[in-house]
């Protein structure tokens, strides 16, 4: 069912998706029907680009979902996606092939390349159509076609609609309470980002949990936060993970900065902590929060899927000081001391603020582009 801007069906919104639907039909009688139709929902997905004050950010969003579910249906109607073959060795600029023909007509066809040609050779246009693409899938965009991205590629339509189902599906639960200010974070998107009256303020890479520790969707309110957090270890860290090690080495907890409390393992405070210099306190059932962490390299690596189901923010300071920003007790030269001082210290937030941490392998940018994120966890199936 396709859902209005007020979450009901509307007269006026119905009439639009029938006149969609009519002028695809006419347009695809004509000389170039690819074209037309590229030029079609370029124009649908772009009316969703100007804020209106009466839907949030989720409520559009699920819109944008929806007319380029639209957009997909069509091509699956019309039956003529062209698998394309693996190839002996990469192809980029300069190059010639004849799987070539076949890729620039399903980048076409999904907007990626807008060159008339359809030939064998490499030119600019297809490398910019390939960076399109890259981008879109969220890999790394250096323009050269190997056997990942073609297979990436000939993923069917059918499979890209379900994606698109499936995020319109995990969006529409949200479409009611995303209101206001509020924290967001895309799991498989590895991303967070903070928003002011549906407008984003920050963003920024997180890391997730690994596929056997996976990190659940909730909502929560971010309620306080801790400077110099104790890390103290779940038991199934220490059983697992900390105790065989012990064995081996006693002196394991003294190299790594632990020490046993009230029956349990915990990591003191400091820049070798698990938690960082900064933990955000998110209450809810799976005993997951957010925080810092001291091994940054990993937030240079495309997937992020590390953590024991945690969230690991890439800039925790910056957060911190959003959340602090109407306390006058705070600011960047006071955080910074609270840290060197290396003491625990909870903050409770005077503004708490909504956290939604949910799903989606489909979405709509702000310039209307489809961006589409493998599946990590199976969860679309």
């Amino acid at each position: 069912m396709i859902i209005s801007l007020h979450r009901k069906p509307t007269l006026f919104f119905l009439m639009i998706i029938f006149c969609s639907f009519w002028f695809s039909k006419n347009a695809f009688s004509k000389s170039n029907p690819v074209q037309q139709l590229n030029k079609h929902i370029l124009i649908s997905i772009s009316s969703f680009k100007t804020p209106n004050t009466d839907s949030n950010y989720f409520q559009k969003m699920e819109m944008k979902l929806q007319q380029v579910k639209l957009y997909y249906l069509k091509i699956e109607a019309e039956k003529n996606w062209t698998t394309i073959p693996k190839i002996k060795n990469k192809l980029q600029l300069g190059d010639s092939s004849i799987a070539i023909i076949r890729i620039k007509k399903n980048l076409k066809k999904m907007g990626d390349y807008v060159g008339i040609d359809t030939n064998i050779y490499f030119n600019e246009g297809l490398k910019l159509g390939v960076i399109n693409f890259q981008k879109r899938m969220g890999i790394d965009q250096n323009g050269i076609i190997n056997n990942s991205l073609i297979l990436s590629i000939n993923n069917s339509v059918d499979y890209v609609i379900k994606q698109i189902e499936a995020s319109i599906k995990t969006i529409s639960k949200l479409a009611d309470i995303g209101v206001g200010d509020f924290i967001y974070v895309n799991i498989p998107a590895f991303n967070l980002q903070v928003f002011k009256n549906n407008i984003p303020q920050i963003e920024m890479k997180v890391i997730v949990g690994k596929y056997k520790n996976q990190t659940p969707t909730f909502n929560t309110v971010l309620n306080s936060l801790v400077v110099c957090p104790y890390w103290n270890v779940p038991k199934s860290i220490e059983q697992k993970e900390i105790l065989p090690l012990l064995k081996k080495n006693p002196n394991y907890l003294n190299k790594h900065n632990m020490e046993w409390s009230n029956g349990i393992i915990r990591q003191r405070p400091g820049p070798t902590n698990s938690l960082g210099r900064i933990k955000f306190i998110i209450p809810n059932q799976y005993a997951v929060f957010m925080h810092d962490t001291p091994i940054k390299s990993l937030f240079e690596k495309r997937v992020r899927m590390f953590s024991h189901g945690c969230i690991r923010l890439n800039d925790a300071k910056k957060l911190a000081l959003y959340l602090m920003q109407h306390d006058k007790r705070w600011d960047s030269a006071k955080l910074e001391n609270a840290i060197i001082e290396n003491m625990e210290k909870r903050i409770e937030v005077k503004a708490p603020i909504p956290v939604y941490i949910s799903y989606l392998t489909a979405w709509v940018d702000d310039d209307g582009v489809l961006q589409l994120r493998d599946d990590i966890y199976g969860r679309n199936k």
